[in-house]
């Protein structure tokens, strides 16, 4: 069917042109209850599903940009359900990208407020994020540390000792099962992480490109369709966004 009848179909029958999870309680309460509802897609919950039930053994899962905890509470939460014993390493900056910072420049303000501090807009979702998982995900907190991503692969190519934002001593490095990108969507910062990511990932794991659905303009999805070209990758589902497996050696 082809896929723009196949949206107006969907759309007509009052029904997502996307895969979703089954409901799910937690889930459902989860989405109102953290911080960043509205920046997560709900076919990219089906997707992390699917990659965290299928993902091979013997690595770890790695989250790329965290905001307020949302998207690490769910993947600590698919852990749980489907009795994975991997960790999850997260990895964010933490600084503030305004609207309109491209055409105007950064000012030291939050977005439609001039008496809110940018810094401290970000401490509160940094705070929020170690609050919601202390709170959802204390059997099995992430490992995350506050640092951009860049840094974070030089400290895991030299396994690095790093204090995360829980207070603990953690060693980086080894191979990586699932990989969740979704740091800077400028094209090169997307490619980067990527192949970054790729250096680890063992074969037959999954990497999800968040905003990488067709319809978006961020370089993420020209990244996402450059992949589809891969030799060593697979396009597992696009739903709206892409979710790739790296090929057996």
């Amino acid at each position: 069917m082809p896929g723009m009848f196949k949206k107006v179909m969907y759309k007509a029958l009052g029904r997502n042109p996307w895969r979703e999870s089954d409901p799910d309680d937690f889930i459902l309460r989860l989405r109102s209850s953290v911080i960043g509802e509205g920046m997560l897609h709900s076919g990219n919950i089906y997707l992390m599903e699917k990659a965290v039930r299928e993902m091979p053994v013997g690595g770890c899962l790695l989250e790329i940009g965290s905001y307020g905890g949302l998207s690490a509470n769910l993947l600590t939460y698919f852990l749980q359900k489907y009795n994975r014993s991997e960790q999850l390493f997260c990895c964010d900056a933490w600084l503030y990208e305004g609207y309109h910072d491209a055409e105007s420049g950064p000012t030291p303000w939050m977005d439609g407020r001039k008496d809110v501090l940018r810094t401290d807009f970000m401490n509160h979702i940094k705070n929020s994020f170690i609050s919601s998982c202390r709170l959802l995900s204390a059997q099995t907190l992430p490992k995350a540390i506050h640092i951009d991503s860049d840094s974070f692969f030089e400290s895991w190519a030299a396994t690095n000792f790093e204090t995360d934002v829980f207070g603990r001593q953690i060693t980086l490095g080894g191979a990586i099962s699932f990989a969740y990108i979704d740091g800077n969507h400028a094209y090169k910062y997307a490619k980067r992480d990527f192949e970054n990511t790729d250096k680890y990932l063992l074969p037959g794991g999954f990497v999800l490109l968040d905003d990488s659905a067709r319809h978006l303009s961020f370089g993420s999805v020209t990244l996402a369709i450059e992949l589809c070209k891969h030799p060593q990758y697979e396009l597992v589902l696009e739903n709206p966004n892409f979710l790739f497996r790296k090929k057996p050696a």
